[in-house]
């Protein structure tokens, strides 16, 4: 098998006009994210379960940070915030599992912009398994500076039902694909 090298990248520093190398586990400073391609992230949920109550939209918060090409995604407040150089077509995608007690639990993903509802990502229905998936993604286009969080509506006859926090069950991530 041939040796994979690490590979670098050459962005802004601290300087007008000073050229910085970034190694393979670098933090990126925002000042340098115009030299980044595909700025993404990807979050999971590996804490415990959070309750979500019926007929309302509940924020979702994942609190493992996976991975970060551009430093936007905060895990204190489960939002990913657009780099400079970062507007353009995004695509948004999610994976819950949740906890039903009915064959007509449903779950459905939401994914806001700025505080508001910009589209659905995804939908899971219990049918016959206690912990269905809602899962799906979506493309929306996004400006430096917008906030992105992802939400989930619960529609059950009655009470509220768990969103689970094992590792890798739950995951909410994002990609730029252009300008």
């Amino acid at each position: 098998m041939p040796e994979v090298k690490p590979m670098k990248l050459v962005g802004i520093g601290g300087g007008e006009g000073e050229l910085r190398e970034f190694a393979p586990g670098d933090k990126l400073p925002p000042e340098a994210i115009p030299w980044v391609v595909n700025a993404s992230f990807s979050a999971s949920k590996v804490e415990a379960d959070q309750s979500i109550d019926n007929n309302r939209s509940t924020k979702i918060t994942f609190n493992i940070e996976d991975f970060d090409v551009g430093g936007g995604y905060d895990p204190a407040t489960s939002a990913y915030t657009v780099p400079p150089g970062g507007g353009g077509k995004w695509v948004f995608g999610a994976a819950l599992i949740y906890t039903a007690t009915s064959s007509d639990d449903t779950l459905s993903l939401r994914l806001y912009k700025n505080g508001s509802q910009v589209g659905n990502i995804g939908y899971g229905a219990a049918g016959r398994v206690t912990s269905p998936t809602a899962s799906g993604i979506t493309m929306v286009s996004f400006a430096p500076g917008d906030t992105v969080e992802l939400y989930a509506y619960l529609a059950v006859t009655s009470g509220s039902r768990n969103v689970l926090g094992a590792a890798g069950t739950t995951r909410f991530f994002g990609y730029k694909v252009n300008d």
